[in-house]
């Protein structure tokens, strides 16, 4: 019998079969193609799997929507893209599927479909998946960066998880910086704020509009992120996240600046050391930004689990600029 011979109800039934030969199967019912080049569980496979027993004008959202959309996720975060796939579908959908690996909202007012370049999946709205995560991560936790009432220490820090729900809320932070990036960002700072404030007033996204205001845009990582909420709840003013400045007729992006000061914070990721091109580069354009009035304070990736030695070097900064003044 032809393809084209089949009754629409046969026809998926018969690719069903085609996919189930060559295929994974996920959970009941569900099964990918493995011959994309992608492990079979993989986010995106996943996906496609549990939106393929999804009503029409289904969308992944949440946090399976944003380790889709091509962002930086931070490591501490991966292991939560195992999670059960996030799907919004309408409100006058009849049947709520339910499989084993996926977690369905129904929504009345759904957010715009929003597809990644070079991606075939409808996601919805990164700022409303930012929402369902701040709200999901940081809805009871108690602490927020510059609030904290005892000295800090080091065993209070992230990833040490002595202060409850610290962790999650560094994470929601990361993941909204992630947005908007100075290199290639998804959304603008006035295109989120603006999501934000249209779905203001909806049930959960009471702890999105109070957190947004920590967000910044133009990051680069989620560990210049993580350092700036560092020295945030260590009582330092909040810096500016890379400003610009020309050093030798050359614009040059600094990580953590307290302009009015003129010190800057970078953080020298690995690359910053395996490198021995970028050590020479990173030292020349020290040595013009200290010629120029700047004061330099370097932070390395162990400087985010024990910054004591850290927050030292910054406060004697802070310290000899007000000397100077």
């Amino acid at each position: 019998m032809s393809q084209l011979a089949l009754t629409p109800n046969a026809a998926t039934v018969h690719a069903a079969r085609a996919i189930r030969a060559k295929g994974h199967r996920l959970t009941r019912g569900v099964y990918v193609r493995t011959e994309s080049g992608e492990q079979p569980d993989s986010l995106v496979n996943r996906a496609v799997g549990m939106l393929a027993v999804c009503p029409p004008g289904s969308m992944v959202c949440g946090l399976s929507a944003i380790g889709l959309s091509g962002i930086a996720i931070p490591f501490e975060v991966a292991p939560l893209m195992q999670s059960p796939i996030e799907v919004l579908i309408p409100a006058s959908a009849g049947t709520r599927p339910r499989r084993e690996g996926l977690a369905v909202y129904r929504v009345s007012n759904p957010p715009p479909i929003w597809r990644p370049r070079g991606s075939r999946l409808p996601l919805a709205h990164p700022a409303y998946c930012w929402a369902q995560v701040a709200s999901a991560l940081a809805r009871n936790i108690p602490w927020r960066p510059g609030r904290q009432t005892e000295p800090l220490t080091s065993e209070h820090l992230p990833g040490h998880l002595m202060v409850p729900g610290r962790q999650e809320l560094v994470w929601v932070v990361q993941l909204g910086d992630a947005l908007m990036t100075r290199q290639r960002p998804l959304l603008t700072h006035q295109q989120f704020s603006s999501a934000i404030a249209l779905w203001r007033g909806q049930r959960g996204f009471g702890v999105p509009t109070e957190l947004f205001p920590l967000l910044r845009p133009d990051t680069d990582s989620p560990r210049e992120s993580l350092l700036r909420l560092i020295v945030i709840d260590a009582g330092f003013p909040v810096p500016t996240v890379n400003l610009r400045v020309q050093v030798n007729n050359t614009n040059v992006y600094l990580d953590l600046t307290w302009e009015e000061h003129k010190i800057n914070l970078e953080y020298q990721g690995r690359q910053h050391f395996d490198d021995s091109n970028q050590v020479k580069r990173d030292l020349h354009r020290r040595r013009l930004l200290e010629a120029q009035g700047w004061t330099v304070v370097d932070a390395a990736n162990q400087d985010l689990t024990n910054p004591t030695a850290l927050l030292a070097r910054l406060a004697h900064a802070f310290r000899n600029t007000t000397t100077r003044r």
